[in-house]
Order: structure tokens, then C-alpha cells, then sequence
């Protein structure tokens, strides 16, 4: 429904409409929740840069937006973290070996 809700928005207003540049970013933030990472972050990326183009780099708009995806980014790093943690603690556990 969010991608057919984006779709119709980016050809009735256009790709560059906030309304769309919104309509994006809730997608992005759905896609997060339901764990497709890789997704939200191309998303929120091409947000950013849209609203760098269209508003300018220091539009509040814009700011909000990099903070979302320092947000995804930072919330991925940690999910990174607790693996290398639970990686380091099984292969002590298995006396070094990393099965």
C-alpha cells in the first residue's frame, strides 16, 4: 500500500514534491521495522539527497532527514556490534574456532 500510495504521488506531483520526499521517508521507516535494512537506507538516502537538491543543505527538512538516516545507520552499527560480540563469545566458548 505505501509503494502504491509513493508511486501514485511521484506521478501526479513528481519526484521532488515534499509530499513525496514524505511519502518516501514513511516508507523507509516501515521497511526498517520490518527488518528489509538495506532498503530503508537506499531510501532514506535518496531522500537526503533530493531534499539536499531541492531545499538546500541546511534546510530543517533536510537536517531532519540526514538525522534519519544517521538514526538507521547508528541502530545498524549496533546490530553489527552484538554480532561480533556474540561471534567473539562463541569462538572462545569452542576454544577458538569460529564454527
Amino acid at each position: 500500500m505505501f509503494r502504491e500510495t509513493l508511486q501514485l504521488c511521484q506521478e501526479i506531483r513528481g519526484p521532488e514534491h515534499l509530499s513525496t520526499l514524505k511519502r518516501i521517508h514513511n516508507l523507509a521507516s516501515v521497511l526498517k521495522k520490518r527488518g528489509k535494512y538495506e532498503e530503508a537506507e537506499d531510501m532514506h538516502r535518496e531522500v537526503v539527497e533530493l531534499k539536499e537538491s531541492v531545499l538546500g543543505l541546511d534546510h530543517p527538512s533536510t537536517i531532519r532527514s540526514r538525522n534519519n538516516l544517521q538514526h538507521l545507520l547508528d541502530f545498524l552499527d549496533a546490530q553489527l556490534g552484538n554480532c561480533s560480540e556474540i561471534t567473539s563469545d562463541d569462538s572462545e566458548s569452542e576454544g577458538g574456532v569460529v564454527l
